[in-house]
């Protein structure tokens, strides 16, 4: 509301349409975006790009994860400066779909960005309340989109779309894979791993915090499963059920160490 307050209160009005949208039912499969897409009120062919605004209330350390970086060809040099200019550190991933309202465009071959704090404890809780809102740090984030909009607008050479393969996973919990135990591990996209599954932080009394995982662990196995990435772990989990002991293998630094955590039903 306030990027678009701000845009809207701009004295020379932008040579292109900007559209502010709010789309319903994410969650349950990109419903509204998707509706959207299929059923746009202006025309997608002259729609030159999304740019999206999921979970950007919680900046912690002036970190900031922003998806689709490979969807156009300039969006990462300009994601880079701007990250410099705002002071935030941005860890930049080259994937335009994933499951957020920009997949829906990049699947009709617009340029995307997805603008992303990182998962936290409170997420999907009713802890997630909002008095734990960083306002400096979505203030950085709604400038720097601002500066990201008003460039795209003024610059007559529209972005160049590349369709770049691969899924970008924040971490959410896939609603049509079947339901799955709970462990409590906090995904960290700010770093790139080889190879497992870095971690942030565990949620408290979870069973990966009981079982004495750190902020830094990268998960490289998961009882008999070898993890490579978020998608494996989150196979391997579903595998388990409530109740089940499962060994945790983890790179701590450049030491391994092996855990045994307790599934558990969420709290």
């Amino acid at each position: 509301m306030e990027l678009a307050r701000k845009l809207g209160s701009r004295k020379k009005k932008l040579p292109r349409r900007v559209v502010f949208i709010a789309f319903t039912a994410e969650e349950s499969g990109l419903v509204g975006s998707r509706f959207y897409c299929n059923n746009p009120i202006f025309p997608l062919e002259k729609t030159i790009a999304m740019y999206n605004m999921d979970m950007v209330g919680r900046v912690k350390d002036k970190q900031l994860t922003v998806f689709g970086v490979g969807t156009a060809k300039r969006f990462q040099n300009e994601v880079a400066k701007l990250g410099d200019k705002y002071g935030l550190t941005v860890a930049m991933q080259k994937a335009g779909r994933g499951p957020s309202d920009h997949s829906s465009f990049f699947s009709k071959n617009i340029p995307v960005l997805h603008f992303f704090s990182n998962l936290h404890e409170d997420y999907h809780r009713p802890s997630d309340d909002w008095e734990k809102i960083n306002v400096e740090g979505m203030v950085k984030v709604v400038h720097m989109l601002e500066d990201i909009i008003v460039d795209t607008a003024k610059n007559k050479q529209k972005p160049v779309f590349v369709a770049v393969k691969g899924n970008a996973d924040v971490g959410r919990p896939k609603r049509n894979r079947g339901t799955r135990p709970y462990f409590g591990s906090i995904p960290d996209f700010t770093i790139e791993v080889d190879s497992g599954f870095a971690i942030s932080g565990v949620s408290p009394n979870s069973p990966a915090a009981r079982a004495g995982l750190k902020p830094g662990d990268v998960i490289i196995k998961f009882g008999s499963e070898e993890i490579g990435n978020l998608k494996d772990f989150d196979t391997a989990l579903r595998k388990y059920k409530v109740g089940d002991l499962v060994e945790v293998t983890v790179m701590r630094g450049d030491k391994k160490k092996t855990m045994k955590a307790k599934l558990m039903l969420p709290f």
